[in-house]
Order: C-alpha cells, then sequence, then structure tokens
C-alpha cells in the first residue's frame, strides 16, 4: 500500500448511523507552534491574578533516541536495537518509527512489550505493524513519546517553550486550581504547580530526629543522626 493510502479524523468522533460530531472544536488557534505529530493530551484553563487567561497544554512529542545503533526488524511486530536509553521506552505508550521500504515511510505504533538483555532492547509493537515479508525493511530512526507541558497566552496568542519534559504519557493528566495555583498531576511524576509564571514541584520537608548539630563553616555542619536516617535522602541538588 502506498504511505498516504489512509487518513486520520481526531477531531471527529463517529455517533450511529454515519454521523459524527466535532471533538475539540472548528476554529484553529493562531501561534501554536506545536511539531506535527505532537498531541495535546489535555489543556489547563488558568487565570492569572491580573485576569490575563492562559492554558497550559500538557502534550505528547516525540524524542528521537540519538544512542539507538544496529536497528533492526525481527518479524512484523518486533524490532530491536542498541542503546543506553532503554528506560525512555515503556510499556503502553507510543513509538515513532522512521523506516524505508520502497520509499520512506513513518510508523505510529503502541509498545506492548519490552525485553532487555544488557544494551539491546526488543520492543514488540502493535499485530502488523510493519510490512511482510520484512526483507527490504531498513529502520533509520526511533523516537519515544514523552510528556511536555507548554503555555499557551491568550492575549498575545503565543506558545512559549516548554516549561517541563520528560513527563509520563501513559496516564491521565489532571489539575486542579487552588489558592490561585494550578496543580498537575498525573498519577506517576511529582505533582506540578504553576502560578503564572513559574513552575515548580510540590514538596513537603520530614523533620529528621538528630542531635548534636554543629556549624563547620558557612557551608557545611555536622549532625549526630538515629539509625533510621537516610543519606540518600539527601542527593547532591536537593532542598534542605
Amino acid at each position: 500500500l502506498p504511505p498516504d493510502f489512509a487518513s486520520a479524523l481526531e477531531n471527529i468522533l463517529p455517533t450511529p448511523l454515519g454521523a459524527a460530531t466535532v471533538r475539540y472544536g472548528t476554529r484553529l488557534l493562531a501561534g501554536m507552534t506545536l511539531d506535527p505529530d505532537a498531541v495535546i493530551l489535555e489543556a489547563f484553563p488558568f487565570s492569572r491574578p491580573n485576569g490575563e487567561k492562559q492554558a497550559v497544554l500538557y502534550v505528547q512529542t516525540f524524542v528521537q533516541d540519538a544512542t539507538a545503533t544496529n536497528l533492526a526488524v525481527i518479524n512484523p511486530q518486533s524490532f530491536r536495537f542498541d542503546t543506553t536509553n532503554a528506560t525512555a521506552f515503556q510499556v503502553d505508550t507510543p513509538v515513532k518509527i522512521e523506516y524505508t521500504h520502497h520509499g520512506d515511510t513513518t510508523l505510529y505504533s503502541t509498545l506492548v512489550r519490552k525485553t532487555v538483555t544488557g544494551n539491546t532492547v526488543t520492543l514488540t509493537v502493535e499485530n502488523n505493524s510493519f510490512p511482510a515479508p520484512i526483507d527490504g525493511v531498513t529502520i533509520q530512526r526511533v523516537s519515544y513519546a514523552q510528556g511536555s507541558l507548554y503555555v499557551y497566552d491568550f492575549q498575545t496568542a503565543t506558545l512559549d517553550d516548554k516549561i517541563k519534559t520528560g513527563l509520563s504519557v501513559g496516564c491521565v493528566p489532571r489539575s486542579v486550581t487552588f489558592l490561585n495555583k494550578l496543580l498537575i498531576c498525573n498519577g506517576v511524576d511529582r505533582v506540578l504547580i504553576w502560578d503564572g509564571n513559574t513552575l515548580s514541584e510540590m514538596m513537603e520537608f520530614v523533620k529528621e530526629e538528630a542531635t548534636q548539630l554543629t556549624r563547620l563553616d558557612d557551608r557545611r555542619f555536622s549532625f549526630t543522626c538515629t539509625d533510621s536516617f537516610d543519606a540518600a535522602h539527601y542527593a547532591a541538588g536537593s532542598i534542605i
């Protein structure tokens, strides 16, 4: 089949008797600069203290695995490659595969199984994703899906640069407004807080039991800890 033999209309919801309804509306927003294969999973409305309207967009984007080498198709459902970024490919999330077979083709599929042996990853995608027979199928690039946050400003009709990357896409993003702040969660990553200008992670401090606190200099101090003290909680870059 030719690469353009079918089209997907994501903005249309089918209804009985061959009718359909529009899902998201009929007007394009000016200033949207997302990649053509990006998918807006959720749009969270937010009003700044001065009344300006924003929308925080939870977007699924694809990131090419630049470390992937020795890409090979095993059968119409599976392929393997060597990578140092195996954790980025998660089951039940989309994957983008660019390959050549009588022309260039971009395949979008969903991962249903993953096996890792050393640096070699074997991925199984949905049935009949690759053409059969597989002779002559050459994978050029593979990309994993990640969640990113963007802010759309309705006053200027502009989309700012992404304010967060590396979020899960195998989830249902949700939000709630509390004390003039937008709280964003997905059940996987840390809860995020948007105040109209700055994005931060929600965190809570846990009090430690310690004695003999001693100031050593302007940046260091020492103390005597209990048996329950876990030094792993104090990784470099964390806040105390």
